[in-house]
Parts: C-alpha cells; sequence; structure tokens
C-alpha cells in the first residue's frame, strides 16, 4: 500500500535561517520561508521544533505550528524568531501547502553544527541577507 503512493516532489520552496546583529550587538536569528515559484502557495503549514544534546542531556523543544493563508510567488515570510540557544541544537520545519491544487509535504533539517558562519551563503528574496538555506 505505502508504495503506492507517490508524493510530489517539492521544488522552489526553501526555508532559510538568517542571523544578523541587533542594535546592541547581539546576534538575532530568525526563520524564513521562500516561495522560489512562479505561483502562489496556499494552506501554508509549518511545524517547527529542536531536538539534540545539550550538558549531555536529551534536549526536545515544544512544537510550534505557523499558519500562513497564502504565500505570493517570489516572497519571503518570517516564520519564527529563533532563541540564540536553539542554534546548537538540530532544527526542524515540516512544511505542507497547496499549490494549483496539489498538496506538497517536506521536511526541511537543519543538523547540529549546520548555523555556523561558515555555512553562510547570500539568500534570495531577502535583500542580499546571508544564513543558511535548505531547498
Amino acid at each position: 500500500m505505502k508504495e503506492d503512493i507517490n508524493p510530489p516532489k517539492v521544488e522552489g520552496v526553501a526555508v532559510a535561517i538568517v542571523c544578523k546583529e541587533n542594535e546592541l550587538g547581539e546576534a538575532e536569528w530568525s526563520t524564513y520561508l521562500l516561495n522560489l515559484k512562479d505561483q502562489e502557495l496556499k494552506g501554508v503549514l509549518v511545524r517547527s521544533n529542536g531536538y539534540g544534546e545539550r550538558d549531555k542531556e536529551r534536549v526536545t523543544t515544544s512544537e510550534l505550528r505557523h499558519m500562513f493563508d497564502t504565500v505570493e510567488p517570489h516572497k519571503a515570510v518570517l516564520v519564527e524568531p529563533l532563541m540564540p540557544e536553539m542554534t546548537t541544537l538540530t532544527n526542524q520545519y515540516w512544511v505542507s501547502f497547496w499549490c494549483e491544487g496539489v498538496l506538497y509535504d517536506k521536511k526541511f533539517i537543519f543538523v547540529r553544527g549546520s548555523l555556523e558562519e561558515r555555512n553562510f551563503v547570500q539568500l534570495p528574496l531577502l535583500d542580499g541577507q546571508r544564513g543558511v538555506i535548505i531547498r
């Protein structure tokens, strides 16, 4: 049964985590959903959580859910701010949305250690900001 289900491949959608300095000179992290498609996304649901180890103890964060009625073509929306202590964990974003009558679903996972400046790139749709992106 399971082998008969072929979910459509998600293309043209990305999740990016940006780090910028605030007016106090502190690192401020934010997560964005990027619609790189020529079509709008509808009924977008983003589920986020973090997990990993801190001080040799297993840590799992609460799951948060974010809903967007639409995400316009070639636009980015702020999903959530990311607490600095979360950057040392694995952060997972499960994105579901409708596009042209088809339901899409994809998990974007930022593994522990990926949110470091050496992995930063110039991000599309975010006015030249730098961060980590998963497409």
